[in-house]
C-alpha cells in the first residue's frame, strides 16, 4: 500500500459517518402559503395577518388602506 492510500484509508477510518441530520420542529401555528390564508374573513377592515415561513403570525403587524379610502 502506498503512503497516499494510507493516509486516505486513515483519513476514512478517523472520519467516520456523519451524525444523523434532523430537522427542526416548524414554529407553533397555523400552516399557511399567503396572507390570505391567514387574514379571516372578519377581521378589522386593512388589518392583514402575515405568512411567515410558512406559518400564520398570531397579531397582525401590516395594514393596507380600505376599499373607497378614509
Amino acid at each position: 500500500m502506498t503512503v497516499r492510500a494510507a493516509m486516505i484509508a486513515l483519513a476514512l477510518t478517523l472520519g467516520g459517518c456523519p451524525p444523523e441530520v434532523s430537522e427542526p420542529e416548524p414554529p407553533p401555528g397555523e400552516p399557511c402559503e399567503t396572507a390570505a390564508d391567514c387574514t379571516p374573513s372578519d377581521a378589522p377592515c386593512g388589518v392583514i395577518y402575515a405568512c411567515v415561513a410558512e406559518v400564520c403570525e398570531s397579531e397582525p403587524s401590516r395594514t393596507q388602506p380600505c376599499d373607497g379610502g378614509l
